[in-house]
């Protein structure tokens, strides 16, 4: 058997002796012990040649190939090969209850209407807790999904 980053060229020409083996080329990898007539072609990124959110984590060699990911702002489903996807924001009234990562896009849940909002689109920001008027402040609009409390002071409640 030829070790890996090698691949078979020939048998040995003695009992007990060694196969003939040879280097993998420049671009081509084999990754365990073989019997290979060729070594394999390394992968190319996606993102090398073309716009994509996938970029190379870790360079082809002669005993490995090449390790492709996703740049940050994308995600891919575990043990899929392809295309990364944009990460989505949640929108508003909702709030990102996980952070997107490599293999996962953004969690979002829906703002408890009365106790947290988010008025805005966004990748990290959760639900914000409704405001309290303080004191000597009066509620003009109620805390929504969507809004936070509107406080004014007590003496403008005409308006």
């Amino acid at each position: 058997m030829c070790p890996p980053g090698t691949f078979w060229n020939g048998n040995c020409y003695k009992d007990g002796g060694q196969a003939i083996c040879q280097d993998c080329s420049d671009g081509h990898f084999t990754n365990a012990y073989n019997r290979e007539l060729y070594c394999r072609r390394c992968t190319e990124c996606k993102g090398n040649n073309q716009p994509s959110g996938e970029v190379m984590a870790e360079a082809c060699t002669r005993l490995h190939d090449t390790k492709c990911e996703c740049k940050p702002g994308y995600w891919r489903e575990k043990g899929r090969v392809g295309d990364c996807r944009e990460v989505s924001p949640c929108k508003p009234r909702y709030g990102v209850k996980k952070i997107a990562d490599s293999h996962n896009n953004t969690t979002c849940e829906r703002c408890v209407n009365g106790k947290t909002f988010s008025n805005i689109s966004s990748e990290v920001a959760t639900c914000q807790n409704c405001s309290v008027c303080p004191e000597g402040w009066a509620q003009k609009t109620p805390c929504n999904e969507s809004n936070d409390t509107v406080c004014i002071p007590k003496g403008d409640l005409s308006l």
